[in-house]
């Protein structure tokens, strides 16, 4: 256990040191913040388009903090440090959870900040504070847990770029696979292996007061935890069969 918190606060460490972060964080507070500056464009409902660019760039900021952990795993495989760090008594498993959990921890950082900004700009602008932004965030904070084990999954047999494209590639089919639902039995099949991003994205119901109960969301958070687990599981498993010699 030891070991595997060494490993999740040394890769927090490092990625919280990428500039590019911080610029993405400002840049993305700024767009939430301005688009009060439509409000003829958009007939008086600058507040909602406030609320979907803030529901959208939380999901922007979280995807692309959880697909660090891609280049983090290459990166480390690249310059030999996987194999310096597996010649100790440190099992691959701890290896990839303690990669997993320093990036949900940055990414719980990031949507914190992005959060806690976003209701700030809405609280300034409407006079009220919403606090079904907060759901949202959960909600999306979920999605990414989800989508930070399919990139370890990924990297664990594949390299970088093919790693992050196909994490990329998955988390946009799993916002379809709603559709597959209602489809052959071969597209059911498919619907529920890929894992549905769909049943934990509540950006339209809640941006129009539809009133998400906290138990869904907690159901939502429980399914993104119980199939994020699976994924690591699966990723324990390829990468004790990879060569990393």
């Amino acid at each position: 256990m030891n070991d595997m918190m060494t490993i999740c606060k040394t890769t927090y460490t490092r990625v919280i040191r990428t500039r590019s972060l911080y610029v993405l964080l400002a840049a993305v507070l700024m767009l939430v913040g301005v688009t009060h500056l439509y409000a003829d464009l958009t007939g008086g409902r600058q507040a909602q388009l406030m609320y979907d660019t803030g529901g959208g760039v939380l999901t922007l900021v979280g995807l692309f903090s959880a697909l660090m952990v891609t280049f983090d795993i290459a990166r480390d495989l690249r310059e030999k440090v996987a194999m310096t760090l597996l010649s100790k008594p440190l099992g691959r498993s701890q290896y990839l959870l303690g990669k997993f959990c320093g990036i949900v921890w940055i990414m719980t950082v990031n949507l914190f900040i992005l959060s806690a900004g976003v209701m700030l700009v809405l609280h300034l602008e409407e006079g009220t504070w919403r606090a079904d932004f907060i759901k949202l965030a959960i909600s999306t904070w979920g999605a990414m847990v989800m989508t930070t084990a399919l990139g370890v999954m990924f990297a664990s047999f594949l390299g970088e770029l093919s790693a992050a494209l196909l994490t990329l590639f998955v988390f946009v089919a799993g916002h379809a696979t709603a559709g597959l639902y209602y489809g052959t039995r071969a597209f059911k099949v498919l619907g529920g292996m890929l894992p549905g991003f769909c049943l934990v994205n509540f950006k339209t119901e809640l941006g129009n007061n539809l009133g998400i109960s906290w138990d869904l969301i907690a159901l939502a958070v429980a399914y993104a935890l119980v199939y994020s687990a699976v994924l690591l599981s699966m990723a324990t498993i390829f990468f004790n069969r990879r060569d990393i010699a």
